[in-house]
């Protein structure tokens, strides 16, 4: 009894350390590109259910919204911001502390650079 009381602790523990992280929220996410000039900030608004994300972006520069789709797996975090004329950006970051994310970004038209982005 005990060798199975012990098996499904360790099941409990690994399987809580797998869990995707919650980020929930506006996200205000600065942008530098690859060759160090900034671009814009903006807010990212996510939702999350377990480990898929939803929501939207809004840019102050094009005063648009673009939707969002992505996913989390443990501090991974993936999405991306997608507008029918403007095309796609994708993010590939990581959970760098509380309230924060970092990472790569690229869009459909080549560019690409990092970002930080900070949980309002």
């Amino acid at each position: 009894m005990k060798s199975v009381v012990t098996v499904l602790a360790v099941i409990a523990l690994l399987s809580a350390g797998v869990r995707a992280a919650d980020v929930s929220g506006v996200w205000i996410v600065s942008l530098s590109t690859s060759g160090g000039q900034d671009a814009p900030t903006f807010a990212v608004t996510l939702a999350q259910d377990g480990e898929r994300l939803s929501g939207s972006c809004l840019t102050a520069d094009l005063d648009e919204e673009f939707a969002v789709a992505g996913q989390v797996n443990g501090d991974a975090v993936v999405w991306r911001c997608v507008h029918a004329q403007q095309g796609e950006v994708a993010f590939i970051g990581r959970l760098a502390g509380t309230g924060q994310l970092r990472g790569s970004w690229t869009t459909s038209a080549s560019a690409k650079g990092e970002f930080m982005a900070v949980k309002r």
